[in-house]
């Protein structure tokens, strides 16, 4: 038995059980308990741990800060200890701010991380238990729902309504609709509706799936690889900083010889002409330089804060500073990715709009997270019920009046949603869809209902 399965889209679910030793009642837990001590924990190998040594060492990887050094070296050998005093100084106060900014933001950083929902709700000797994401094996079976994050590479076995954001992977912010089928073995990852990856977002309904892959197996898991093994290059600053040390090198050394060349032609004494000619190299480093960049940098690094927008490394704030082209996807990666309701439009002026928000809320999926106040659900619902939250309404109490019978789910080949609901005694239907579908399931003939449907485009059109 293999760690995990190779190509599970193709797979029969028969097929994908045998190969991962499992069933959809999932694993036992001496079963799981063996296979995590076999492969391992679930997760990427990260190089985010907070460590003050390795921050210090950073700020000194300067080709500027190491013509300092050198200069600070030779004022001691020769006895100038205010030299000596200044540039310590200034060695030590450009490496302090550098030190606290990025300590500061990668505290911040592993902060966020704790915040995130870390536990996956498995199937294990027959029951549903919760256990962290580390501890998920293959073959585990897991139950997901709107606003779970997915947390290893899993084949669906069943699912409702079941959308994905998979914008962490593919770059779409799009929600995908999947769903149990098999696929053909050339079928392109974005296109495996059968899959759901680590990193991704359950959007809208809810699923049970099997985990296929854990940590480096992982789709996630293998771009991970690929970014460690990206070489990191100078940002421009950098550059221009190891250009001007350089330059600045072999020009101190060449007035060094100069002046100690000539002293010695006019037959100065050896030891004056040596402390002369170093005081002028001490004299001509802009100690200054390091303690300025590094403050500018600091107060880049802040002003990015304030724009809600966390730097890691002091220098990527100047490397931003240098970006003058950035070529982008679509809108949607550039934007939160969330729909929003900002207009309604009727043909009617005396309808009201307090009904049609509360039909659309009534008639609607989504919910309101107590713990954060976020909205799960399709983007459509999320929309509607925030707007529905910011006129008044409340879907709790709603639905506390009018109580839900039934509930027809949409989906893309119905393209209509409908809910049943009991209102004094009498049962009500609320529907919500696309136009088309709605106008041709009301009682008109069929050319009142062409008539309805060109209005509706030009109130549409007029509308924005």
């Amino acid at each position: 038995m293999q760690s995990f399965a190779s190509r599970p889209h193709e797979d029969s679910l028969k097929d994908l059980y045998q190969k991962l030793g499992s069933s959809d009642h999932g694993l036992s837990s001496k079963e799981a308990k063996f296979r995590l001590e076999e492969y391992g924990l679930n997760e990427l190998p990260s190089s985010d741990k907070v460590s003050i040594l390795d921050i210090i060492f950073r700020q000194f990887k300067n080709p500027f800060i190491y013509v300092l050094v050198f200069a600070l070296m030779i004022s001691i050998l020769t006895q100038h200890f205010i030299d000596v005093g200044i540039i310590a100084a200034t060695i030590l106060i450009s490496a302090v701010i550098g030190v606290f900014q990025e300590y500061k933001a990668d505290k911040s950083l592993l902060a966020l991380r704790k915040m995130a929902d870390n536990k996956a709700k498995v199937i294990r000797d027959g029951v549903e238990k919760l256990i962290d994401k580390e501890e998920l094996v293959f073959g585990d079976v897991i139950k997901l729902k709107a606003g779970d994050k997915i947390m290893a590479d899993t084949r669906l076995i069943n699912s409702e309504n079941l959308e994905i954001n998979e914008a962490a992977l593919t770059g779409e912010s799009t929600s995908v609709l999947k769903e149990n089928c098999q696929l053909a073995s050339n079928t392109n990852l974005a296109e495996r509706k059968n899959m759901l990856y680590s990193g991704t977002t359950v959007v809208n309904g809810n699923a049970l799936a099997i985990v296929t892959a854990t940590a480096l197996n992982t789709e996630i898991g293998k771009i991970a690889t690929l970014i460690k093994d990206t070489i990191e290059h100078d940002t421009p600053l950098q550059k221009q900083l190891i250009s001007f040390g350089e330059k600045l090198t072999i020009f101190l050394i060449i007035l060094n010889i100069a002046i100690f060349s000539l002293g010695l032609i006019a037959k100065k004494p050896f030891y004056e002409m040596f402390l002369t000619s170093v005081a002028l190299v001490v004299a001509a480093v802009p100690e200054g330089l390091v303690p300025a960049m590094s403050i500018i940098l600091a107060i880049g690094m802040q002003r990015l804060v304030k724009k809600e927008a966390l730097v890691r490394k002091m220098l990527a704030a100047e490397t931003l500073g240098s970006v003058s082209v950035i070529c982008t996807d679509k809108t949607g990666t550039l934007t939160t990715g969330e729909m929003t309701l900002s207009q309604t439009i009727s043909s009617d002026p005396n309808f009201s709009e307090s009904y049609l928000i509360k039909v659309a809320t009534l008639c609607n999926e989504a919910t309101k997270s107590e713990s954060n106040g976020s909205y799960l659900g399709n983007p459509t619902d999320r929309a509607i019920l925030k707007a529905s939250y910011t006129k008044g309404f409340d879907k709790e109490v709603l639905e506390t009046l009018e109580p839900r019978l039934a509930l027809l789910s949409f989906n893309s080949k119905l393209k209509y949603m409908a809910s049943l609901h009991n209102k004094d005694g009498k049962t009500v239907a609320y529907f919500k869809g696309a136009p088309e579908k709605i106008i041709a399931m009301s009682k008109i003939s069929s050319e009142e209902q062409k008539k309805l449907n060109l209005e509706c485009n030009k109130i549409i059109q007029k509308g924005y």
